[in-house]
């Protein structure tokens, strides 16, 4: 009888006869755990939820966690690494996808189906309120546990943007036995929206010995036209036809000028699904995907992704992200100023950028003071730059 299992409750599942058709489920968002539910019914499944199951926030906590693997010296030192350059938020997650994979490199099997699900950005994914990784940290977690990585046959990345050649070239090397790959190219569905009926599918669709896997499963669900597949069989398929590189650039070129805009608080941007900033995001991915965009101007691409995503949801999430986050060290700013710290999370990016800069106007004539330095720094990178390093893209 198909089940669900979660990594923390059963640490050690009994062997049974056959686990090719068993499913690792790693959900991002906080009702992912519905999908996993519903995928029970059809499938083992083995689910890693948005849960802080393991306590890996801290840096300290990660040698000791990967000690307890019991790998190779070299591959402890990798995945203590790897877990250390990861967003302290994701650590649980993928921590307890470390457990599943060690107990494999130790000899017991695998399921062979992975199904990874949550907000993705392209080259990534992050969850609501949790943090984010990025395609290659996965795929360097499989080079380091070749093992675990050789049963994986199946893989469903369900997150909007996934299904770019280059992500499944990326995928085929880490997972030598990929046999298909199931994505979007654009918009995703989430759990209540239409994902738990597309994971139904899908895991029919990729049940016992086949080697293709036909995107047309999908027809007449909602965003079933979104969907692209890869089989080892058939190749790559998205049902569409395909925009030339020139006039995506051309797209890209023309909203370039309406992110500017954005970035400079000169337009507010409201809503996040329609609108020019949305078009600019959607033709960016279309561009990344294009198999005739160069491979020296893809990180630029992946780069220029993330701080349009970051600004198109900045009035509706981001910015509260930044106000909670990084509170005290706000206030403590101020402070030292004599000033009230203005409500970051809910003013304009016009007004915060105005803000920010009178700051960094006053305290630049007081370098000496550390709480002024870390402000200003906050500002600076945070607010005014959107830095990658202080601003992570899961708070959009």
């Amino acid at each position: 009888m198909p089940r669900v299992h979660s990594i923390s409750a059963t640490p050690n599942l009994p062997p049974e006869p056959s686990h090719e058709d068993d499913i690792v489920f790693v959900g991002l968002n906080p009702n992912s755990h519905l999908e996993a539910e519903a995928l029970a019914q059809h499938a083992n499944v083995l689910a890693i939820h948005d849960r802080p199951q393991l306590n890996l926030e801290s840096d300290a906590s990660v040698a000791p966690f990967v000690a307890a693997l019991a790998l190779s010296r070299g591959q402890t030192f990798a995945i203590t690494r790897l877990l250390a350059e990861c967003s302290p938020q994701i650590r649980d997650e993928l921590g307890q996808l470390c457990q599943i994979w060690a107990r494999a490199e130790h000899g017991e099997p695998l399921g062979g189906r992975l199904v990874l699900s949550g907000h993705c950005y392209g080259s990534g994914m992050f969850g609501e309120g949790n943090g984010e990784f990025n395609f290659d940290a996965l795929a360097r977690l499989a080079q380091t546990l070749p093992r675990a990585a050789s049963f994986i046959q199946d893989l469903a990345v369900d997150g909007c943007n996934s299904a770019s050649l280059q992500n499944i070239d990326l995928f085929r090397e880490a997972f030598p036995n990929l046999k298909t790959f199931w994505g979007y190219e654009g918009h995703a569905p989430g759990a209540s929206s239409g994902a738990i009926t597309h994971e139904a599918r899908w895991e029919k669709a990729t049940r016992g010995p086949t080697g293709h896997l036909d995107r047309r499963v999908a027809s007449a669900t909602r965003l079933g036209a979104e969907v692209a597949v890869w089989s080892k069989v058939d190749g790559f398929k998205d049902g569409k036809a395909q925009a030339s590189r020139r006039t995506l650039e051309a797209r890209v070129q023309e909203g370039r000028s309406f992110a500017a805009q954005a970035d400079r608080g000169e337009v507010d941007v409201v809503e996040t699904q329609v609108g020019p900033l949305r078009m600019h995001y959607e033709s960016l991915q279309d561009l990344l995907r294009h198999p005739q965009t160069p491979a020296s101007e893809r990180d630029g691409l992946h780069r220029e992704i993330e701080k349009t995503l970051k600004l198109l949801y900045y009035r509706s999430s981001l910015a509260a992200h930044f106000a909670d986050h990084y509170a005290r060290d706000l206030d403590a700013g101020y402070r030292a100023l004599g000033q009230p710290t203005p409500e970051f999370g809910r003013l304009s990016r016009a007004d915060a950028l105005r803000e920010s800069r009178a700051f960094l106007a006053a305290a630049g004539a007081r370098p000496e003071e550390p709480a002024l330095r870390r402000c200003a720094d906050l500002l600076e990178r945070g607010l005014l730059q959107l830095s990658p390093s202080l601003v992570p893209v899961s708070w959009a």
